[in-house]
């Protein structure tokens, strides 16, 4: 996880400008491991245009701490009412895991963003054992009318990715298996500490098989 000290120097500010294009930074005070808020790279470009004597530590907002086994959906709630563009996610002895951005969340339960200089990538691909990878942004929907499956749709999801994680309680591992029922397998296939990327749908011999 990209972060910077809250004392950094001018020096090291611009180097974290030039290498980085994260719109937020988490700010370390002593260690890395010492996250005490974060700044956003629109003032730490204001920083480095105005010599006022300004420093990092001038520019620090307030984070928001979740469990690392907090349900995705709570997360994004939590982000909105405390008006959060990011949280960062603590394991069980309190160390910082990652952190997760609202865009991250909105992507994992609705489907995909793309900017205006990102191609969208193919969102089925079959594999000759039947089986069918996904991409995590795909609805849920447009999965079970793709393929003429019936994996669950609920309100407080709408993406695979998005099921995915419910089922799971958590951001899952890949290689997860995930059962949903009436013979399908989700398994997860491509993660981040931020996202399911992809997962394999997988179809025993009393299900019903993805269309061709």
């Amino acid at each position: 996880m990209v972060s910077i000290a809250h004392d950094a120097s001018r020096g090291d500010v611009r180097k974290l400008l030039i290498k980085h294009e994260h719109a937020r930074v988490p700010v370390h005070d002593g260690s890395p491991e010492n996250i005490v808020g974060y700044v956003t790279m629109r003032d730490l470009i204001v920083l480095l245009a105005v010599d006022d004597g300004g420093s990092v530590r001038d520019h620090i907002l307030p984070a928001l701490f979740v469990p690392e086994m907090s349900r995705a959906a709570d997360v994004l709630t939590e982000m909105q009412l405390k008006h959060q563009h990011l949280a960062l996610v603590v394991d069980e002895q309190g160390a910082v895991a990652g952190l997760v951005t609202l865009e991250d969340l909105l992507e994992e339960l609705v489907g995909e963003i793309f900017s205006d200089y990102e191609m969208p990538v193919e969102r089925f691909r079959r594999l000759t054992d039947g089986s069918v990878i996904i991409r995590g942004g795909v609805s849920v929907h447009e999965a079970n009318r793709e393929l003429g499956i019936r994996l669950p749709e609920r309100p407080t999801w709408l993406t695979v990715a998005g099921l995915a994680l419910s089922l799971a309680g958590t951001f899952p591992r890949a290689g997860l298996r995930l059962p949903v029922g009436a013979g399908l397998i989700l398994e997860v296939v491509e993660a981040s500490a931020r996202r399911v990327v992809a997962v394999r749908v997988e179809f025993s011999r009393a299900s019903t098989h993805p269309a061709t």
